[in-house]
Parts: structure tokens; C-alpha cells; sequence
């Protein structure tokens, strides 16, 4: 009878442990459905909310001339507004607009509205100063003063050799800190507000 009790218990032991195994394994199961589902959600969601806008669709697809008369156009007032309108552009979307329009186009105006509202964007806050894209709005200040077509503007190079000596005053990054740039665009900067 010992020897028959020892089996029963042995058998009851190994039953509840397959048991307790099976429910853990259910539940786990059941949390990684859970959450494959919530991500599946979110995905969803995101696929729909990054659906290109008219104005995605307007700089990509049309004449970039036109595409960027019509987007300067809609912040000629300088304000970015918020809210799911159509006609509103956003300050994130309208930087990465000039900045296909200054790459794409080669249009230096747009390579200035870019380095304008991006380095504006970090002195207000609203933007996290990225060494990266410091160098950018440097190379396209750049390529605004040294624009020599007859359409350039006298405004927009006064407007880079300030920024350009604001950047080389080492006001964005300590380490851009250059006295020799810093006094070459200050006097470059001097010259085009004479001018103007």
C-alpha cells in the first residue's frame, strides 16, 4: 500500500505541475497576444496619421519653383500655426521643404529660409541644437553670400553673414568659436547693411 500511495503522489505531484506549467504557458501567451496586438494598433495608427499632405504631395511632385512660391507663401507672416488643417504648413515640414528646395533646386533662397527658422527654432527653444544640421544651415549661409547671380539679395546676405557670425562667435557650439570668421562675416555683414 505504501509503494501504491507513493505512485498516487508521485502521479498527483507531476499532474499539478504539468498544470501550474500549462497556465503559465497560457499566460504568457496570452500577454504576448496582448501586446502584439497593442503594437499592432499603434502601428495602424501611425500608418495612418503619416499619410503625405497636399503640400507633401505639391513639393515632391510639382515644379519646385512654384512649390516653394506657394510654401513661402503660406508662412509669409512668419507664423507657424498647429491644428490638422490643410493649408497650414508646420515649422518641421516647411524646414524640410526649403531644405529639399535649397538641395533639389539649388535655390538659395530657400537655403536661407531654412538656416533662418532652424537657427530662430534653437534660440527659442523649440528646437535641440544638432551639430549636423548646424553644419547644414553653415554650408547654405555660405552658399548665400557667396551667391553672385543678379537675383541675389542684398537682405539675405546681410541676414547670413550675421548668422554666420553669430555661429562663429561660438554662440550654437563652444568649439566653433573662430575670432578670424567671426570678424570676416562681421565685416561682410557690415558691408551688406550698407548696401541695403
Amino acid at each position: 500500500m505504501k509503494k501504491t500511495t507513493k505512485i498516487l503522489c508521485f502521479i498527483s505531484m507531476f499532474v499539478l505541475f504539468l498544470l501550474c506549467y500549462s497556465f503559465y504557458k497560457w499566460y504568457s501567451l496570452k500577454n504576448d497576444y496582448i501586446s502584439l496586438q497593442l503594437e499592432m494598433k499603434r502601428n495602424y495608427a501611425y500608418s495612418q496619421t503619416s499619410i503625405l499632405t497636399p503640400f507633401d504631395y505639391m513639393v515632391l511632385s510639382e515644379d519646385g519653383e512654384k512649390a516653394y512660391s506657394y510654401c513661402n507663401g503660406m508662412n509669409y507672416d512668419h507664423t507657424f500655426q498647429t491644428g490638422n488643417e490643410d493649408s497650414v504648413v508646420y515649422l518641421r515640414d516647411y524646414l524640410l521643404y526649403c531644405y529639399i528646395f535649397a538641395i533639389r533646386d539649388n535655390n538659395n533662397d530657400a537655403a536661407y529660409e531654412f538656416s533662418l527658422y532652424y537657427l530662430n527654432a534653437l534660440d527659442n527653444g523649440k528646437m535641440i541644437l544638432d551639430t549636423a544640421l548646424l553644419r547644414v544651415t553653415t554650408g547654405f549661409l555660405n552658399r548665400v553670400l557667396s551667391d553672385t547671380s543678379s537675383n541675389a539679395s542684398n537682405c539675405n546676405k546681410w541676414g547670413a553673414a550675421f548668422f554666420l557670425q553669430k555661429i562663429y562667435n561660438g554662440t550654437y557650439v563652444e568649439d566653433n568659436k573662430d575670432s578670424f570668421l567671426y570678424k570676416r562675416y562681421g565685416d561682410s555683414a557690415a558691408k551688406y547693411e550698407y548696401l541695403n
